[in-house]
């Protein structure tokens, strides 16, 4: 029995739902299987396709949760299948391709490579090995006509996918496609919503550098699905820090917009640069997970020292403009330091004649 009816029957048995390894291998590779998963999920649901997508129907709490996980990835499954068949109907083409000819798209809309911030890529690495690749990326022939000719590519996305391949030392299954470069743009954004969504501070890295490689606001807006406010707020906080800062950092998947603002409001002027920088440079920094650095920069960056200003201080000089003394002031205390090579014993006759000083002193405010 096929792996959708295994998932159909767990659901009225109510058994856990084991669930894939990565929403990216719930697919078969043959797009025309798309009307077979919609048929699975429509039967599920007991024969009504209209109620695909919809909420399902309350049932026992022991099988909410095994339905609900079965009928979602089954969802899933038939929405790949769609979205497979769209792209073959408009000239893409089911190849397998060399990893090593693959190059990243032009614009990195991830801050997670391989491993590094990604939990989930040893189990996508399973999945593939028991499983396959069931869900093909999508590339585009390499925009420099040489390359092109010679068998290079561009990924649109699926970096993941692509890193798993490689790494098990397997072809990539690919569906090519002539894409624009802001053609390709738009792709990786409806992927980005679909799949895996980006984190806040990947899509305004992903912002800035859309708008850096001059791609019209418009079309920044539509790869990332938000308005005009929302991308000034994305570009105001990824302008703010320094992208090497930024990377440091991480995807930090927890950490939302509140918290980056406020972060981005921290660095007010070099010297918090470097302290950025110094402090992502510690193992300890580097071995915590993405959501833990962004605290730790946070609470280094809040850390701000008391600049003391220097004492006020007034010097006391004879006609010839020898120090005679200093008088410095400090919190509201005066103190008075003596030169007592220049004149050996004015400390004591000063404290002599001070009460007599004092007096003057206090007529002469009277006075006035």
């Amino acid at each position: 029995m096929s792996k959708r009816k295994d998932q159909l029957r767990s659901i009225f048995e109510t058994k856990p739902n084991p669930g894939s390894a990565d929403a990216h291998h719930a697919l078969p590779m043959v797009p025309s299987d798309a009307n077979a998963v919609e048929t699975d999920l429509a039967a599920a649901l007991g024969g009504d396709q209209s109620q695909i997508g919809q909420p399902a129907p309350r049932t026992s709490s022991g099988a909410v949760k095994a339905m609900g996980l079965a009928l979602g990835d089954l969802q899933r499954e038939a929405e790949d299948a769609r979205s497979l068949r769209a792209l073959i109907a408009d000239g893409a083409h089911l190849v397998e391709l060399d990893p090593g000819h693959i190059v990243a798209a032009p614009i990195a809309d991830r801050l997670t490579r391989g491993r590094a911030d990604d939990p989930d890529f040893d189990a996508l690495i399973e999945s593939i090995r028991n499983d396959g690749q069931q869900v093909p990326v999508l590339v585009r022939p390499h925009p420099d006509a040489d390359k092109a000719a010679a068998g290079w590519y561009q990924l649109a996305y699926g970096h993941r996918r692509l890193a798993a391949a490689a790494e098990l030392g397997l072809q990539v299954s690919a569906l090519v496609k002539p894409l624009t470069d802001i053609e390709l743009t738009l792709a990786q954004g409806r992927e980005n919503a679909e799949r895996r969504n980006l984190s806040f501070i990947e899509r305004a890295r992903f912002a800035s550098l859309l708008i850096a490689a001059e791609h019209d606001r418009s079309t920044v807006m539509a790869a990332l699905g938000v308005d005009k406010t929302e991308l000034s707020r994305l570009v105001q906080v990824s302008e703010r820090i320094p992208p090497d800062v930024i990377a440091s950092i991480g995807p930090a998947p927890k950490t939302g917009r509140p918290r980056w603002m406020a972060l981005a409001g921290l660095f007010l002027s070099a010297s918090d640069e470097a302290k950025a920088r110094e402090e992502a440079g510690l193992a300890m920094f580097r071995d915590a997970p993405s959501d833990s650095r962004f605290q730790m920069m946070f609470a280094r960056l809040s850390k701000r020292e008391t600049v003391k200003a220097p004492p006020a201080e007034r010097i006391v000089a004879d006609k010839d403009g020898v120090k005679l003394c200093a008088l410095r002031l400090k919190s509201g205390k005066a103190n008075l330091e003596f030169n007592e090579k220049a004149a050996p014993g004015l400390a004591d006759w000063l404290a002599d004649q001070l009460p007599e000083l004092v007096e003057k002193f206090r007529q002469s405010r009277q006075q006035t």
